[in-house]
């Protein structure tokens, strides 16, 4: 750029430039004056997030990916699951199904369990939080995934299966900034099922079953009409739009930061849909020069509705067979009993009633307050709260009414209690956290359902109207303590020491059985600091890195360690020949309180490689992973009585690059 100014002649200018380096020119009576301005390494320094805090990237010595808004802001998306595939070396994403709206499974690098859970750890804003299906991508900042033992350990028995870092917006200093972001589209089928034409499939049945089924004028009048495509009767054109509100912005002493989104998605098999509205609203106050809030509220509404159409059963059904018949009604099944014996799966699809609904709210809040320079005192807690409604009607046409309604409600609690000491000497950088950390789990649920209704008016909303009715509710809790140590040493920004050690308290173990340690240690090696390398111009970042560490898993049920009696209507018994005795059988699981922490050791060796000003960036990681005494229910031989145990039997190992 050009500039203009007045000044003396022997005056002194100061350019700066974020992310430039700051330089100091003479005028010396000059006129003209031409400057450069290099870059500022320093500045330009990415910061990420590495659990119970951040680090300077170049200064992390575990395996992790990281991804900023940048990423993935200018494509059309709206889960997480699209922002993470494909550009995170080593996690694995996918979608349980095709219906709008489903659900997505991560998996980081492999399967660890073989009957517990193989999910990530999820962490918004420091809140560790159940699901993130329902969140907004609009909202997110950044996301780090956290690969090896040494970045995991920090979380204990809950980061054996990685863990995936989530960081919202925030405001920034300034006039109230108003964003509107919006696009809709338009997803279908590329390419269908490549079946029998329904003339093809007549002559076909006609010469299988070894006599006329279908005429030679029927055959011909398929023919020349086609008969019916059960493909395009369930595929459709499904529209989806996404509609996105923000305001945003501060002052020096506050920010803040909210957002409204309202996503909507039809399916490509008729009679499904999908709507998500959500909610965010994020606020930082600096009360004084020590002391700083922060307060993040997140609202969302899940709603799908509609049973999906049997796709097999639409590729089998009799193509001669119409949907309706000449009275509009539906025909049932295959007027010449061929081919598939199932119901017209446009019948199935449009008639039952499936509608769910899932609210979800995520209210956490953090305190910093700096004791002294070097010393700061971080309190934070949250409140997750989840609760999911289904319900299913199967009209009287089927051949039964029956109803069924189900309700969970999930509340998860966390408070984390962090103290960090941080020291900076000319050639040393010390960092140590010490936290106490607790999380108290309540999840209830009922369900309930009905048949034999003599009319299907009231569907699924007056169970008492069906002749035959089951209920059924459930309770558990569980919570763990958990304390943690974390040292983090840097010599001359070259040598570089993290170590962490965990302990967790888990009451899903018997007592001597509850507390789990988890220790990890990592070292880097950034080589392009040093003097034998800083002639290389073309290289300016390269580290080595290695780390080793031992993660726990808890992913039990909260009664696994005991033995628990079976009720039910097959246990209850008429004494008296008429009302029945409410019964309760004998277990059918032997009780096992050894049962313990199932242990993943982790040993991770990489290598980051920055060149052309990090123009190109590269990474490299060997891991191997190994689980023990997995968590199993191993079944026993029927005379044993009680033929279930939890036990820890077993080993996994995992080994691979990423890249």
């Amino acid at each position: 750029g050009k500039f203009q100014l007045n000044s003396s002649e022997n005056a002194i200018l100061v350019i700066s430039f974020v992310g430039y380096e700051t330089r100091e020119v003479s005028v010396n009576n000059r006129s003209v004056i031409d400057v450069q301005l290099g870059v500022d390494s320093e500045q330009l320094e990415e910061v990420v997030v590495v659990g119970y805090g951040t680090q300077r990237k170049s200064d992390v010595t575990g395996s992790l990916v990281s991804l900023s808004r940048d990423d993935f802001d200018k494509q059309p998306i709206t889960r997480i699951d699209q922002a993470l595939q494909g550009r995170t070396a080593g996690v694995q994403v996918t979608q349980s199904s095709g219906a709008p709206g489903s659900g997505y499974k991560i998996r980081i690098r492999g399967v660890n369990s073989i009957s517990g859970s193989n999910n990530p750890l999820y962490v918004i804003d420091g809140m560790v939080v159940g699901s993130i299906n329902s969140m907004n991508i609009n909202d997110i900042q950044s996301m780090e995934v956290l690969k090896d033992a040494s970045a995991t350990a920090i979380y204990g028995s809950r980061g054996a299966n990685g863990v995936v870092l989530i960081t919202t917006k925030n405001g920034n200093k300034g006039p109230v900034k108003m964003d509107f972001d919006a696009f809709y589209g338009v997803s279908n089928i590329s390419r269908r099922l490549d079946i029998m034409s329904a003339a093809d499939f007549a002559e076909g049945v006609n010469a299988s079953d070894g006599f006329e089924v279908f005429t030679d004028e029927e055959i011909a009048d398929l023919r020349a009409n086609g008969g019916e495509d059960w493909q395009d009767r369930v595929f459709q054109n499904a529209m989806f739009s996404n509609y996105q509100l923000s305001l945003s912005g501060g002052s020096d002493d506050v920010n803040y930061y909210i957002s409204g989104n309202i996503s909507n998605q039809e399916g490509a098999v008729i009679s499904q849909g999908y709507n998500r509205y959500s909610f965010r609203s994020n606020l930082n106050a600096k009360m004084n020069e020590k002391m700083d809030l922060g307060l993040n509220l997140y609202g969302s509404r899940e709603e799908r509705d509609g049973r999906v159409a049997s796709i097999a059963n639409a590729a089998t059904f009799d193509p001669s067979t119409p949907v309706y018949d000449e009275n509009g009604d539906y025909n049932f099944v295959s007027l010449k009993n061929v081919a598939t014996a199932k119901l017209n799966p446009v019948l199935e699809a449009n008639e039952s009633i499936r509608e769910n609904y899932r609210n979800q709210l995520i209210a956490n809040g953090f305190f910093n307050f700096s004791i002294t320079d070097d010393l700061v005192l971080n309190i934070s807690g949250g409140l997750e709260q989840l609760e999911i409604t289904n319900n299913d009607y199967n009209p009287i046409i089927f051949g039964v009414g029956k109803a069924e309604v189900q309700r969970t409600s999930i509340s998860r609690f966390q408070n984390t209690n962090r103290l960090t000491y941080t020291k900076r000497l000319e050639n040393h950088r010390i960092q140590v956290d010490a936290i106490h950390e607790q999380q108290y789990i309540k999840n209830n649920g009922m369900a309930a359902e009905s048949e034999q209704f003599f009319s299907d008016v009231t569907t699924y909303k007056n169970l008492a109207l069906g002749g035959i009715q089951n209920n059924d509710n459930s309770f558990r809790d569980e919570s763990l303590q958990s304390f943690v140590g974390r040292a983090n040493y840097s010599f001359r920004n070259k040598y570089l020491v993290t170590g962490t050690i965990r302990t967790d308290g888990s009451s899903k173990f018997r007592e001597d059985q509850r507390w789990g340690v988890f220790p990890s240690g990592s070292f880097a090696w950034k080589i392009s600091e040093e003097g034998f390398l800083q002639s290389v111009e073309v290289i300016n970042n390269l580290k080595l890195r290695a780390s080793y560490g031992i993660t726990g898993s808890q992913a039990i049920s909260a009664l696994a360690t005991r033995a628990r009696g079976v009720v039910g209507t097959g246990y209850n018994y008429p004494f008296d020949g008429g009302t029945a005795t409410v019964g309760i059988a004998p277990s059918n699981r032997i009780a096992n309180p050894d049962l313990t922490w199932e242990e993943t050791a982790q040993t991770n060796f990489g290598v980051d490689v920055g060149i052309w000003t990090s123009r190109v960036n590269f990474s490299f990681d060997y891991y191997k992973k190994n689980t023990t005494d997995l968590l199993l229910d191993v079944v026993l031989p029927q005379f044993v009585g009680a033929n279930t145990i939890t036990q820890n039997v077993g080993e996994v190992e995992n080994q691979g690059f990423d890249i």
